[in-house]
């Protein structure tokens, strides 16, 4: 059965923050820590390049890196794993280190600067020297166009990271925060690919991929 927080009234007041996670036939909750998923094998569209951005070991553009063949490396190949685990965007750098993300976390870098070939196909561009180029799968839909309340289960009141959020991904810029909803968040969390959404503070929202930084169960105390 699929639980919902329905109002704004169920947001936490403290420093806890209300976990929620998309809905899946498997009983496990937390589908970022199970093992990849294989490429997607299957006819997809075609994802669309978004751009040269700067990228480093410290802070990446994507997160998630690809367990793929370094030395074939391919953006048809980078596409379908990301693809395949249901990522928005696939990223290639250092001539094809494969990266996913359910979001960009980086600044556009020029565009000469990702003009190292792939080691599969040298017609293609994969990244440079801490360049990514990045590409997006074009059927995610928009926030504004979808509705995904219903894909999500209740998880409880859990604690702030004891050393980061819980939550990675705030969506402060995107959002209206003077008249945040549960509702608002969870479909701007869906609609990005994320499969977690938090609300704290009756006004802020985060979305991420695992729960992270040592966050806890605040009803479990």
């Amino acid at each position: 059965m699929v639980l919902l927080l329905g109002s704004i009234d169920l947001l936490s007041q403290f420093a806890s923050v209300s976990l929620l996670a998309v809905a899946a036939a498997s009983p496990s909750l937390f589908a970022r820590n199970n093992p990849p998923q294989p490429p997607c094998v299957y006819p997809y569209t075609k994802f669309v390049y978004s751009g040269c951005f700067a990228d480093s070991v410290a802070s990446r553009a994507l997160p998630f890196k690809a367990d793929l063949e370094f030395t074939n490396a391919t953006i048809e190949q980078c596409t379908a794993y990301c693809k395949g685990n249901n990522y928005r965007y696939a990223g290639l750098e250092y001539y094809g280190q494969c990266f996913c993300g359910a979001s960009v976390s980086a600044v556009v870098a020029p565009e000469v600067e990702c003009n190292f070939p792939c080691n599969g196909d040298p017609t293609q561009a994969c990244g440079g020297e801490d360049r990514v180029s990045i590409y997006q799968d074009p059927t995610f839909p928009d926030a504004d166009d979808v509705a995904v309340s219903a894909d999500f289960l209740s998880l409880g009141c859990y604690t702030e990271g004891d050393s980061g959020r819980s939550l990675d991904y705030s969506q402060w810029d995107y959002l209206n925060i003077s008249a945040m909803t549960t509702e608002m968040c969870l479909t701007a969390c869906g609609a990005k690919g994320f499969p977690f959404a938090g609300t704290e503070f009756g006004r802020e929202c985060y979305c991420g991929v695992v729960l992270g930084n040592g966050t806890v169960n605040a009803e479990s105390d």
